[in-house]
């Protein structure tokens, strides 16, 4: 008994260290995305009706905010407000105000104001001319859109459901990453099925630059919110590509000379794209080399300097020869 009691204990040690170990490597390995998240700020983009045609959220999109202004506007608590713009039916309302009353008749869509929650978009919006027939397609946002509804006389009310899910599941979505919004509504007979193809602000949370692995940098992208991944010059170390640091090696010999004397000066280098040698008269150049001094005359230095493969990280290293003692009868 004591035996299998140890050998389920060795068993629970090892089970856990793999899991441990396993955790570990999936957070070394696992790419890393950035966080982001929809933030306050105007729609951009657009939606399409088969029979209405194109829905402009944002004058931007057309480069006619000089002339017109209007754009669908998300606040920070999710809810939507503004107007957008039909060549066909004039002007869409997204503004609580003018939504009361909506039909809270689709299934899963009982909230007139339009509001993004979760990524979940629910509401209803309106055709403004579905209030008053008097002018179809108008010229300035709200100059019907306050009138009672069902002053048309043909039936057309102009809501538009965001979703619901009768007779089948429909409804718009926004992507937390990219801010995208797409999916359908339902219009009635007049404007049918609505796509989207638009676009909500979105923030990044900043990270830190990382190294994938000894050459690979990958840096944080501010419009994608994402990390872009590059390959280093040379190498990758703490989240920055980095040069090797040059080395220099010099050298003399003999080290000592009797007084007149040459000596011969050595050197070599590693990771350096130039390196000079200079002293006593003597200019030398090149990664390594080996060259004979002019006189020595007295204690002379030498010194080597190369430069990285940055062009900026250099290192630098000297040799001394010094003169033989002269020795003189007394």
């Amino acid at each position: 008994m004591k035996v299998l009691s140890s050998a389920w204990h060795r068993f629970t040690i090892l089970a856990i260290s793999g899991i441990f170990v396993a955790i570990v490597v999936t957070m070394i390995l696992v790419p890393r995305d950035a966080a982001s998240e929809i933030t306050a700020g105007p729609l951009s983009g657009w939606m399409w009706s088969d029979t209405v045609g194109w829905i402009s959220l944002n004058c931007a999109d057309l480069s006619t905010c000089s002339s017109v202004s209007y754009s669908v506007q998300l606040a920070a608590n999710g809810d939507l407000s503004g107007y957008g713009w039909s060549d066909s039916v004039g002007w869409i309302t997204f503004n609580a105000s003018q939504l009361t009353g909506c039909p809270q008749t689709q299934s899963g869509n009982g909230s007139c104001p339009p509001t993004i929650s979760s990524g979940i978009i629910k509401g209803w919006v309106r055709a403004c001319a579905g209030m008053n027939n008097s002018s179809l397609n108008q010229t300035t946002p709200n100059n019907t859109c306050g009138n009672s509804a069902g002053s048309r006389t043909d039936g057309w009310d102009g809501w538009i459901s965001i979703s619901g899910s009768s007779p089948i599941a429909y409804g718009l979505t926004a992507d937390g990453v990219t801010g995208e919004i797409s999916g359908y509504s339902w219009g009635s007979d007049v404007t049918g099925w609505l796509s989207f193809d638009a676009d909500a602000v979105f923030s990044c949370t900043p990270e830190l630059s990382y190294c994938e692995d000894s050459t690979t940098l990958c840096t944080y992208n501010t419009t994608t919110c994402s990390f872009d991944c590059t390959p280093c010059a040379w190498e990758c170390s703490s989240g920055a590509c980095i040069s090797p640091v040059p080395s220099c090696e010099i050298s003399a010999s003999p080290q000592i000379v009797p007084s007149g004397a040459t000596t011969t000066i050595t050197w070599s280098s590693g990771n350096a794209i130039s390196c000079t040698v200079s002293g006593n008269g003597n200019n030398w150049s090149g990664l390594s080399g080996s060259e004979d001094s002019n006189e020595i005359n007295g204690q002379t230095t030498y010194r080597q300097t190369c430069i990285g493969p940055d062009s900026v990280s250099t290192c630098s290293e000297t040799t001394t020869i010094n003169p033989s003692p002269e020795f003189r009868e007394i």
